[in-house]
């Protein structure tokens, strides 16, 4: 069906709402900043204190963007929702492929791979989680007490002990 109508790759709305929030929830990578001599901004202020922003190198931790409440509400939370058409936005608060000029020049090529590459092995395979019985399980500071395949951050986020899982090919008739 892709292939005699590739408009309908974009027009996928539930996967590319599961994407964005799989990507909200872990985004792949974070980027770094290095400061500019004799830039006007000079300082930034956080908490109250007020920290010298000159010869530094900033972190940019997508992560946290993701986990901000008062951009995402139940920030912990799959909400497919979150990105269907029509459902309201804050402005520039998703940024897995960053923002403005220094955004991903890639991400629609990025996102029309992701959803292809998605469509064709949920096509062809079904995906069990095969966490071993003593697998660590998430504490309740997670929001997901006792549930597994909760996200550390380690540079990038991503599940505590990876993500284990049983791939089984489909039958010619879809079982």
């Amino acid at each position: 069906m892709l292939v005699s109508d590739p408009k309908l790759l974009n027009a996928l709305p539930l996967t590319t709402a599961a994407v964005k929030e799989s990507m909200r929830l872990f985004p792949a990578a974070s980027t770094t900043r290095t400061t500019v001599p004799n830039h006007p901004l000079q300082t930034v202020t956080f908490n109250n204190q007020t920290l010298p922003l000159a010869g530094q190198q900033i972190w940019v931790a997508h992560y946290g963007f993701g986990q901000r409440e008062e951009l995402w509400p139940e920030p912990r939370k799959f909400k497919l929702d979150r990105f269907l058409p029509g459902a309201p936005q804050v402005k520039d608060a998703w940024r897995p492929f960053e923002k403005g000029p220094r955004g991903c020049l890639g991400l629609e090529l990025a996102m029309m791979e992701i959803k292809l590459v998605l469509v064709l092995l949920m096509r062809e395979f079904d995906f069990e989680i095969a966490y071993a019985p003593d697998a660590p399980r998430a504490p309740p500071e997670h929001g997901v007490a006792g549930g597994r395949g909760y996200q550390i951050v380690e540079f990038a986020a991503k599940p505590v002990g990876h993500m284990p899982m049983r791939v089984r090919r489909r039958d010619k008739f879809g079982s």
